[in-house]
């Protein structure tokens, strides 16, 4: 049965809402639903530390301060959330177990193509986006796999986009639910998503390698 937007988990609707919301530049909206959930007793403040920290990856610092103040003064506390310090031997070890667990046997020519486009990229990419932030907890793999997602989506990073949605079936996320994630995500940024959804519903049918 193919799950639609409408049949997403509130938990995954949520963050995919949050996150499009911020991606979009719809600051105010997001923070709107961020309150909503807090106060309707849905999610804990913890969670959108999370996706803050996260999302930091790709819209930078400032939505990360802003969010992260609002949070706080919402919740009346200072969020308390694991730090982000580590050795950057930890870093670097946990970094390479989770992009190898993504990218699979594509994960050597990976950083063969970081390392061509700056010295020491792909060092820095496994240290820093997957062992600092994609390896923290209190939201697991797959639902950091479906913020990269919407926001590559969403951003029209397509390259990008196929690798993480390979990346996001390879950590378990189904394909109904990704069926239903760009579709959520395209109905709030009024974008189409029908070209993605009719690719994933091809592999759905036939099993079939993805085609990038």
């Amino acid at each position: 049965m193919k799950q639609t937007s409408t049949n997403l988990t509130p938990r995954i609707k949520t963050l995919v809402s949050f996150a499009a919301r911020l991606s979009l530049q719809k600051r105010k909206s997001a923070y709107t639903l961020m309150r909503r959930q807090l106060d309707g007793g849905g999610l804990e403040p913890e969670f959108f530390a999370e996706v803050l920290l996260h999302l930091s990856l790709f819209l930078g610092y400032p939505p990360l301060l802003e969010g992260l103040e609002v949070l706080s003064r919402h919740a009346k506390r200072r969020i308390e959330t694991p730090s982000l310090t580590a050795s950057r031997r930890s870093l670097s070890a946990k970094g390479k177990r989770l992009f190898a667990g993504i990218y699979g046997n594509q994960t050597s020519r990976v950083l063969r193509n970081l390392e061509r486009l700056h010295p020491g990229l792909a060092a820095h990419i496994v240290g820093e986006p997957y062992g600092r932030f994609m390896s923290r907890g209190r939201i697991d793999l797959c639902e950091r796999e479906i913020l990269n997602v919407v926001v590559l989506f969403l951003l029209g990073y397509q390259k990008q986009l196929f690798s993480h949605l390979r990346g996001a079936m390879r950590v378990g996320v189904s394909l109904p639910v990704l069926t239903g994630v760009l579709e959520h995500a395209g109905t709030l940024g009024r974008r189409s998503a029908k070209r993605v959804i009719r690719l994933l519903d091809h592999i759905g049918r036939s099993g079939a390698a993805l085609p990038f």
